[in-house]
């Protein structure tokens, strides 16, 4: 192939262009954004050797997602697994970032006394009762859903060999 990979070379539209240009993309296979991209091109081409602009980035951290850092670094690998597909279950990170919430806003405590108040309830309600007997039994009962549903969809093969080396 003749043609470079390198990002000096061309920008990402320029090289869909030709590919579908010379036919090697078919019209149909376009991504979603070429059309959006054609329609509204940038003011400045996206070039490699832009110069990067001196823009001062916000800060988009919430509340919840430094309680969660925080829980997460806290608990470290012992954190109970989670059912993704369940979502009437809350897992234990949503539990703590309600509790905490929720203490902080009662009690007028700053976030970080807030924090390690719920952090303590948290644990003393994980060791007093383990893993919550729902959230063992949702998850094996939506694996075995899962498996008894593939079990029912598949029908297995019925094949023979003499069936296929047989003349007809």
């Amino acid at each position: 192939m003749a043609h470079s990979r390198l990002e000096k070379i061309g920008t990402i539209f320029s090289r869909v262009s030709n590919l579908i240009r010379t036919g090697a993309m078919n019209i149909n296979d376009r991504p979603l954004w070429y059309d959006v991209y054609r329609s509204f091109p940038p003011s400045v081409p996206p070039k490699f050797d832009r110069p990067v602009p001196n823009i001062k980035i916000k800060p988009i951290f919430y509340n919840e997602d430094v309680i969660r850092a925080r829980f997460h670094k806290d608990m470290g690998r012992s954190l109970p697994a989670t059912n993704l597909r369940d979502t009437n279950f809350q897992t234990l990170t949503q539990k703590l970032i309600e509790l905490c919430l929720k203490i902080q806003k009662e009690k007028n405590l700053d976030l970080d006394e807030a924090y390690q108040e719920a952090f303590q309830v948290i644990k003393t309600e994980a060791i007093t009762y383990g893993p919550t007997e729902t959230q063992s039994s949702d998850i094996a009962s939506s694996f075995k859903a899962a498996l008894d549903k593939k079990a029912t969809s598949e029908q297995p093969l019925r094949i023979q060999v003499k069936d296929i080396l047989q003349d007809k």
